[in-house]
């Protein structure tokens, strides 16, 4: 009998198939035959169907040797066996980085009480909080193959999506002019005695009084530039960053990853992840040590140890960020 056997070329992830055939006019009825399927990667059996039908299809991971034997249980046909190779062809998946990443200077400003100077990729604009740029450590899924397949894992599904055009820099409210206001009578007598800080101020404006009170130092200038000077540093990292993922293509890394195991493929996904963001994290930190930072002692309004109250202290603010200038 003049059997053949037939195997379709998926793109990862979609599904594959291979079926067995006979010419019309041999009047085969193929659904009478017995059909034991198995296919390989080199010589180790990646999955086998001993009792399947004219057709074995399943998702595709990756390229697998697909075999089948074919015997008639009346013995009237003669037995039938072949293989064929199925080449599994690769997703379109390519980290944009350096193509459509958007512009440092596109970043939004948000504010929130314990912001200083963030900046995030993905952001709560009321909270002012959010994770690092590019961050996709936990932006996958990993799945299992079927029918030749079955038993092979890999990534299938993944967020591709990225622009610093969502990005934000975090800045404190206190240091717009228009912050909130807070009671004074914990501040320098010399200082809550200048009108406009006699019984609440906000921040902005008790650096001014401070600044009249003491004759004119700078300090109400120096608070003026800190918002400035924030705002340069967070688009400084944003451009570092920017630079170093378009130096990398996580995306492509995933879409090459097939295992033996739900966690081998877990693991190699969150590997490559994981390395992209370090580079981009050292990136970051380049930026804090080759930026000069600049130093503002400025009158500071925080809560009390306690939290049942808060007070007013002179203090030391770093553009920088983490550490001394």
């Amino acid at each position: 009998m003049d059997f053949s056997l037939s195997c379709s070329a998926p793109t990862r992830g979609e599904s594959g198939s291979c079926s067995v055939s006979a010419p019309d006019s041999a009047g085969v009825k193929m659904d009478s035959l017995n059909y034991s399927w198995s296919s390989t990667i080199g010589t180790a059996t990646v999955a086998t169907e001993p009792n399947g039908e004219s057709s074995w299809s399943g998702t595709a991971t990756d390229d697998v040797n697909v075999k089948v034997d074919v015997t008639d249980p009346t013995g009237a046909i003669a037995g039938f066996s072949d293989s064929e190779q199925i080449t599994v062809d690769a997703r379109d998946w390519k980290w944009p980085a350096g193509e459509d990443l958007g512009e440092s200077s596109a970043m939004d400003a948000c504010y929130g009480q314990q912001a200083l100077g963030l900046t995030a990729g993905r952001v709560n604009p009321s909270q002012c909080t959010g994770h690092l740029f590019f961050d996709h450590r936990d932006g996958f899924a990993v799945g299992e193959g079927e029918g030749p397949w079955k038993g092979r894992w890999y990534v299938a599904s993944a967020d591709l999506s990225d622009s610093v055009a969502g990005a934000y820099w975090g800045l404190n409210p206190e240091i717009r002019s228009n912050g909130p206001a807070y009671d004074t009578s914990t501040l320098p007598r010399a200082v809550r005695t200048v009108d406009k800080c006699r019984s609440r101020a906000n921040v902005y404006q008790v650096n001014a009084c401070s600044s009249e009170a003491s004759g004119g130092d700078d300090r109400s200038e120096a608070f003026e530039n800190l918002d400035e000077e924030v705002r340069k540093h967070e688009a400084d990292h944003v451009s570092a960053v920017v630079t170093e993922a378009a130096k990398h293509d996580v995306w492509g890394d995933w879409e090459t990853v097939v295992t033996a195991s739900e966690s081998g493929a877990e693991t190699t996904a969150q590997t490559a992840a994981s390395t992209v963001q370090a580079a981009l994290l050292t990136a970051t930190q380049t930026t804090h040590d080759t930026y000069t930072g600049e130093k503002f002692d400025v009158w500071w309004w925080f809560p009390a140890s306690g939290g049942t109250s808060a007070e007013w202290a002179l203090a030391e603010i770093c553009t920088k960020g983490i550490g001394e200038c």
